[in-house]
């Protein structure tokens, strides 16, 4: 019985990490007066597409659900994040309530945004 407990703990460990969600992301889509100049951390689904830099909150391809990246020159000149579309990311940046991205599709933007690996972060202006 000890195995099958195991086996069920693991079981439900694992469909709790796939499904929880960044409550700062959620929040921030909700209410994006309230963050509108603020340094923000999200997490979420990398993007990085013709027309479309910006990080999902979820799986889908709702731009609304999303936050367009505007990365400084340098970050995006070494092309640091090349081969990374569709992974989870840990982003940093000031946000902007008014800046939607690209044709004014996304929920805001994240202005001098930069990747945050491993709890530390590298910013690259």
């Amino acid at each position: 019985m000890k195995g099958l407990d195991k086996y069920f703990l693991c079981f439900f460990l694992l469909v709790y990490g796939c499904s929880s969600v960044d409550k700062n992301f959620e929040n921030l889509l909700k209410s994006p007066d309230k963050f509108h100049g603020q340094e923000i951390e999200i997490t979420g689904i990398y993007r990085e597409k013709f027309e479309d830099l910006a990080v999902y909150f979820n799986g889908s391809s709702d731009k609304d659900k999303a936050i367009w990246l505007n990365f400084s020159k340098l970050f995006l000149s070494l092309n640091t994040f090349n081969g990374f579309d569709g992974a989870m990311v840990k982003v940093k940046g000031t946000f902007n309530k008014n800046d939607k991205g690209h044709l004014g599709q996304y929920a805001g933007s994240l202005d001098d945004a930069w990747v945050l690996f491993d709890e530390d972060y590298a910013r690259l202006k």
